[in-house]
């Protein structure tokens, strides 16, 4: 037999059984007619469209998932102080926070399905920690009058001091009849935010009375409300967002 043979490597339609049998013995028989390799043909350029397409769906999930949108965060930190699902943080006779499991009245902050409320909290965190911080989306519930300020000189890979961040969406509202106040202060450092996400929007809506967002004095940049790829959209209350001074220096 001197026709073409159909074999898992390149080219193979130039390899004659007769001479090569011996060297490749995992070679199929013999392709007889024009129809039968025409179909194996399409059959190998379908399983390599097919594979395209499987590596391209793997890739996909990666992508989606470096903004941490559409995913509630799990845990948030106020300064360097964790706040776990179901945990409140009460102030201590020395003025830090103290976290509980157990439900108590005079909480400033719960967190609770990706919500931080807030209940008059004053904390000033310390340097290399933002004022509030979450991995995904995070929304704040804020009651009474509230002030959160970054701490200074964050190292990479933040690269910023900023009053409320997160890698996911940050929205901002008041469940609580008689709305609220918050006040988010950046800390000085490369880049300097009252409010800011890297991977997602800044939401502030609903009955909240006054949002006041301010950035300090930076190397790079100082913004009052910023987002790295996503947009700022405000419909409810008073908002007020003032960028500092941008000295470049580092």
């Amino acid at each position: 037999m001197s026709g073409p043979v159909f074999c898992a490597i390149s080219n193979c339609e130039n390899i004659q059984r007769e001479k090569h049998a011996g060297d490749y013995p995992a070679c199929e028989a013999e392709i007889t007619s024009k129809e039968e390799k025409m179909e194996r043909i399409l059959k190998k350029r379908f399983l390599m469209i097919l594979m395209s397409l499987m590596l391209v769906a793997g890739f996909v999930p990666m992508t989606a998932s470096a903004a941490e949108t559409g995913k509630p965060a799990e845990k948030v930190m106020i300064g360097d102080v964790e706040l776990l699902d179901g945990y409140y943080a009460t102030v201590g006779e020395d003025g830090k926070l103290n976290i509980t499991e157990a439900s108590v009245e005079n909480y400033v902050a719960m967190f609770s399905d990706g919500t931080l409320y807030l209940r008059n909290l004053t904390n000033e965190a310390p340097n290399e920690y933002h004022g509030i911080s979450a991995e995904g989306d995070i929304t704040i519930d804020i009651a009474g009058t509230n002030s959160v300020t970054g701490g200074a000189d964050i190292q990479p890979p933040d690269t910023g001091a900023y009053g409320i961040y997160a890698t996911g969406d940050i929205t901002i509202t008041s469940t609580n009849s008689g709305g609220g106040s918050l006040t988010a202060t950046g800390g000085g450092g490369s880049n300097s935010a009252g409010v800011y996400s890297s991977g997602g929007d800044v939401t502030i809506k609903g009955d909240v009375g006054k949002v006041t967002a301010k950035g300090e004095a930076a190397a790079t940049s100082s913004v009052g409300i910023g987002t790295e790829s996503g947009n700022v959209i405000i419909y409810g209350g008073t908002v007020n967002a003032q960028g500092g001074s941008v000295t470049g220096e580092a």
